[in-house]
């Protein structure tokens, strides 16, 4: 090992959730931060430096650029004609300081949160919240289950997946963002809330009693040799949730492993030096971990649970990110008959931590990069499977609404047509082209599926013949035997 590599047991950070860096752009709760800027500039001097009040004018900001911070704030605050317009402007102001110095093009993962947006963070790594217990996909105006956790107030509901939630609690999703219906499925601990749901061509009502929801691992035995185990996130205890699964399918005889990472974002270094842990051998490298001035640390296997598998086959797709393409390229580097099958990773190959400040916002800012076992580096890049499998663009792609009143019929061009095309094709119906042009193929494809499905049969796309191909089309890819990813990474490890 060179001077400048040290071998450590643990280094405890944080990995970014991907969605806030979304959510930064639209921000709208306002919070105080003044101590904030206290921390971050050293101390905001009590005076200002205005200068002389002209229109246009020249005002000394001191001798350093915390006095110009200081000097701009004043100068907006008490004299910025719209100053009054702005409900708690100085903090509106700071708030937007601070996130004007943590966002770069370069490097997304920086960012500054408030309060409130850290504890969701959290939340999220630790999928650890008072709500139902699904993931969902998100259409704009519905939202599919793509899943139910075990043992949660959605699945004893007896909410399944493909199901398709139109409303909750009345509100019509079509009316909200993403983010806000979220948040409507959320709420107190032992509270109700009412899905409006689409299944087998039928609107149904569910109530659901939410709960406390805190579960990253899902798993099964798929064969008599094959056990499942599907990890959302690195939480706090998701190592301690995936070694239950992994005993009992220890005894019941699994000699396989099929590992689902696919729209896993990341979590906790710790806990993927952990999990990592419980395939790799002791001392083995699981990452390194490099800072700016180059010195490298090996955070490596410490051995302590070992569970070996005669064959790992592992699924990412672009949603696979940070710690879970760490766990991915280490299994791959440092474990005999590792397959990685998908779509090629997000590419995130960074390490943040996580200063909290006194008013309990924090800064996420960016230490230092992460490598592969062979010092490998991904980020940007991202992790090309090993198998290439592709979903159906008709489920990677959004799926358009339409409004009341408006039909697409024969001999017209519309981008909702290429959306009909794609459905009907992956339905099973028979439609020559995909560009947009409805020609008389998709015509006779739409009248069949209309006369399959109990519609007026008249080849011309309704709002209500589009809902119905988008609820086949929902329901056909929640079937376990649609999942074509899945069942690439099966074949392989079926084959003797």
């Amino acid at each position: 090992m060179s001077d400048n590599k040290k071998r450590i047991k643990l280094q405890r950070y944080q990995w970014p959730d991907e969605i806030l860096a979304k959510k930064k752009a639209r921000r709208k709760r306002i919070i105080n931060i003044i101590i904030v800027i206290v921390l971050i500039f050293a101390a905001i001097s009590g005076g200002y430096f205005l200068g002389t009040f002209t229109t246009s004018r020249l005002v000394s900001n001191g001798s350093n650029n915390t006095s110009k911070l200081s000097l701009v704030l004043d100068m907006m605050k008490d004299q910025w004609y719209f100053a009054d317009e702005v409900d708690n402007v100085e903090e509106t102001l700071l708030d937007q300081a601070l996130l004007g110095m943590t966002t770069f093009e370069v490097d997304p993962h920086t960012s500054y949160m408030t309060s409130q947006e850290i504890e969701d963070f959290f939340a999220s790594i630790d999928n650890d919240f008072v709500g139902i217990g699904v993931r969902v996909r998100n259409y704009d105006t519905y939202l599919v289950v793509d899943s139910v956790f075990k043992n949660s107030p959605a699945e004893e509901s007896g909410l399944v997946a493909g199901d398709i939630i139109f409303s909750v609690d009345g509100e019509l999703v079509s009316d909200h963002e993403y983010e806000d219906v979220v948040n409507m499925i959320k709420g107190e601990a032992n509270t109700k809330v009412s899905l409006g749901i689409m299944r087998d061509d039928e609107r149904i009502s569910i109530d659901v009693i939410r709960q406390q929801v805190n579960t990253t691992v899902d798993g099964q035995m798929l064969d008599e040799n094959i056990a499942y185990v599907e990890l959302s996130s690195f939480g706090e205890l998701t190592c301690d949730q995936l070694i239950t699964y992994l005993d009992e399918f220890e005894a019941q005889g699994a000699n396989k492993l099929l590992l689902d990472l696919r729209n896993d974002g990341g979590g906790h270094l710790g806990s993927v030096v952990d999990i990592g842990g419980l395939f790799i051998d002791k001392d083995e490298v699981i990452l390194e971990q490099e800072a700016a001035d180059g010195t490298i640390l090996q955070y490596v296997s410490e051995g302590k649970r070992h569970y070996d598998y005669d064959e790992i086959v592992i699924l990412v797709n672009e949603s696979t990110a940070s710690a879970a393409e760490v766990l991915t390229l280490a299994l791959k580097q440092q474990v005999d008959n590792v397959t990685i099958v998908g779509t090629t990773t997000y590419g995130k190959g960074t390490i943040q931590t996580t200063v909290y400040l006194s008013d309990g916002s924090a800064l996420k800012y960016t230490t230092s990069k992460w490598n592969a076992p062979d010092g490998t580096n991904i980020n940007n890049v991202g992790i090309v499977p090993d198998v290439i499998v592709e979903i159906p663009e008709i489920i990677s792609s959004p799926y358009y609404d339409m409004e009341d009143g408006i039909t697409i019929a024969y001999d017209s061009v519309n981008i909702i047509t290429i959306q009909l095309q794609k459905a009907l094709i992956y339905l099973g119906y028979n439609v020559d082209r995909e560009d947009g042009y409805f020609d008389l193929s998709t015509e006779e494809a739409l009248k069949a599926f209309e006369s399959d499905n109990g519609l007026n049969v008249d080849g011309i796309l309704d709002k209500n013949d589009n809902e119905k191909i988008f609820m086949a089309v929902s329901e056909k890819w929640a079937l376990d035997e649609s999942d074509v990813q899945k069942n690439a990474a099966l074949d392989i490890l079926l084959e003797e």
